[in-house]
């Protein structure tokens, strides 16, 4: 349900927040490392986002975590608030791949013990270095990295075959792992 997507989302940024080994005062970033919401959100077509979640949408940026950070949400404003069909992204530069791993690893490890819900998880090929798919009726999150860009997928209500909804959904994290590199 919405409540659901709002937590996944809500733990995604508290977990991202928490990975930096240095303080951001302390971080030195260049033009190549920054992510702005505004790059996520221009990265998908409304093709894209119209294959996905259907039309009218509303696209909106998020809030900018960090300068490594970017996230965008799709809305589909045909549907009832509480159940909208919605896409959102959360996409992160990482320092280097080793650290870009370690979020991984991290990010995947609240689905891999398995106490925080009853989805159908598995990892997938094809996908940037290492990729995980936590499939559920109403919430579904796709989670990958390559090189230095970590990249999480959460899709609500989408009604689809899972296996329809898990190709469209590496289609749109290798669309924004390579925009990325």
């Amino acid at each position: 349900m919405k409540k659901t997507t709002l937590i996944g989302l809500l733990f995604v940024i508290f977990l991202l927040n928490g990975c930096a080994d240095t303080p951001p005062s302390t971080q030195e970033n260049s033009e190549s490392e920054t992510v702005s919401s505004t790059q996520i959100c221009d990265i998908f077509t409304d093709e894209t986002i119209n294959e996905l979640i259907g039309s009218p949408f509303r696209t909106e940026p998020m809030e900018e975590l960090d300068s490594r950070t970017g996230g965008c949400k799709f809305i589909n404003t045909e549907d009832e608030a509480i159940n909208a069909r919605n896409f959102n992204i959360i996409a992160r530069i990482t320092e280097d791949e080793p650290t870009a791993m370690s979020e991984y690893t991290r990010a995947t490890s609240v689905w891999r013990n398995g106490n925080m819900s009853q989805k159908k998880t598995s990892d997938i090929e094809n996908t940037g270095t290492e990729a995980f798919w936590a499939y559920g009726s109403e919430t579904t999150q796709l989670i990958t990295y390559e090189n230095e860009a970590l990249v999480i997928l959460t899709l609500g209500h989408l009604h689809d075959d899972e296996a329809i909804l898990l190709e469209k959904s590496k289609t749109a994290a290798l669309q924004t792992l390579n925009s990325l590199q």
